[in-house]
């Protein structure tokens, strides 16, 4: 077997980053050694540098696998220890832990994306024009927005092995986690990605899950967090998604710092970015719709005469 480089770690001052990169190429060096080999000659080359499908696929897969494994430990040993946890001191019943547990899972990897993707997400924000499609690195001083693109796809396969999923679940897994990452991983987006990843699997989705695992122990009520989501889509999810479709237009309408790419490529990079947008309309437009029925429900029932909410209640008791 061939003998792997030294790699270079991560050079950034992002020490989550620097943590999580070399733990996943550790963990991949001792269990999938023939892939490393493979993939070590794509971690010190930019991605618009042509490599083997065998290359590409071992990098891809190392990260992926590396994020399972990181996803199923922090969901078994702390999210449902902590809802457990939380369910004794709230005097909430534990049969529905597992699921409620998700929601803290969730919000942990929301908040790994964010610190992974922070620094180039941040370029982007500053100086779209330059660093854009300055290409990232598979390893070397920014691999964040590449890591974040490829830790969604495994996070959502997590989802799917270990908890029962709906059928719109399945779709939004298949188009906007598993398509659209795929689309994101393997294109030449640039550091596009990590400001996507802000507004998709990131700042508004933590914030949101933490606020749903609150609410399912009585910290915080139905409507306050309906509420917080519908700020969360209105101000922050749909507008950076938006803002980076629109940004991502404007530089390849100027062009000087586009990368050369196959017309394919380029169709391929418009319906993803397509794709996320519509996701982040779709389910934006949900939540607000979502809030104003129930926030309109919550005013009627409070305009209601006392004994017309007596006889509900005993209905609902029968």
């Amino acid at each position: 077997m061939a003998e792997l480089s030294n790699l270079n770690y991560p050079t950034t001052q992002n020490q989550a980053l620097y943590f999580v990169t070399k733990w996943s190429n550790h963990f991949c060096s001792t269990f999938l050694p023939e892939w490393m080999v493979q993939a070590d000659r794509v971690y010190h080359h930019h991605t618009n540098t042509s490599q083997t499908y065998e290359e590409l696929f071992a990098t891809l897969a190392i990260y992926y696998i590396a994020i399972f494994v990181w996803t199923t430990l922090v969901d078994l040993f702390i999210s449902r220890p902590l809802t457990l946890l939380a369910c004794k001191i709230s005097g909430k019943d534990t049969k529905n832990s597992k699921k409620i547990a998700w929601f803290m899972t969730h919000a942990l990897f929301n908040m790994l994306v964010v610190v992974c993707s922070w620094d180039e997400a941040l370029e982007v924000f500053i100086s779209p024009m330059t660093k854009g499609f300055e290409p990232p690195r598979w390893w070397g001083s920014h691999p964040g927005a590449l890591f974040g693109a490829i830790a969604i796809g495994a996070f959502h396969v997590h989802h799917f092995a270990f908890y029962t999923v709906s059928l719109e679940d399945v779709i939004h897994h298949l188009i906007n986690a598993g398509l659209v990452v795929v689309i994101g991983a393997l294109c030449p987006w640039g550091r596009f990605t990590a400001l996507s990843n802000w507004a998709m699997c990131g700042i508004p989705g933590g914030l949101n899950y933490f606020a749903l695992w609150a609410y399912k122990f009585g910290w915080m009520s139905r409507m306050a967090q309906k509420n917080f989501n519908r700020f969360l889509n209105i101000c922050l999810r749909y507008p950076i998604q938006a803002l980076v479709t629109y940004l991502l237009f404007i530089v390849v309408v100027d062009g000087s710092t586009v990368p050369e790419m196959h017309w394919l490529t380029a169709v391929t990079v418009a319906i993803g970015a397509t794709l996320h947008t519509l996701n982040s309309l779709y389910y934006g437009d949900q939540v607000v719709g979502n809030y104003h029925v129930e926030a309109e429900a919550t005013r009627k029932a409070s305009k209601s005469p006392p004994t017309d909410r007596k006889k509900d209640d005993d209905k609902k008791g029968e």
